[in-house]
């Protein structure tokens, strides 16, 4: 799968770089790396599901990954959110 950029740069899709912007937003949990695997999972299954095409909008990454967030943790959430600006179309 790759992922496609506003400025249409296409780049591979790798779940470490979603893995480590998540667990940099779980800092404060008691087992940040745990809870990390297991939302990066989330967000990745959802992802597939929602996506039939090779090409993910990176847009799409970070919506999904703040709505898997915001029902985890706010802290979290607002954390992601601060580091991971949706990009206007």
């Amino acid at each position: 799968m790759m992922v496609k950029f506003n400025n249409q740069h296409l780049e591979e899709f790798v779940r470490e770089k979603i893995l480590i912007s998540i667990r940099d937003s779980l800092g404060h949990h008691k087992d940040p790396i745990n809870d990390s695997i297991a939302i990066t999972d989330t967000i990745i299954s959802k992802l597939y599901k929602n996506n039939q095409s090779p090409l993910i909008d990176r847009n799409n990454i970070v919506k999904t990954t703040l709505e898997v967030l915001k029902h985890f943790d706010k802290a979290s959430y607002i954390h992601y959110q601060a580091y991971h600006k949706l990009n206007e179309l």
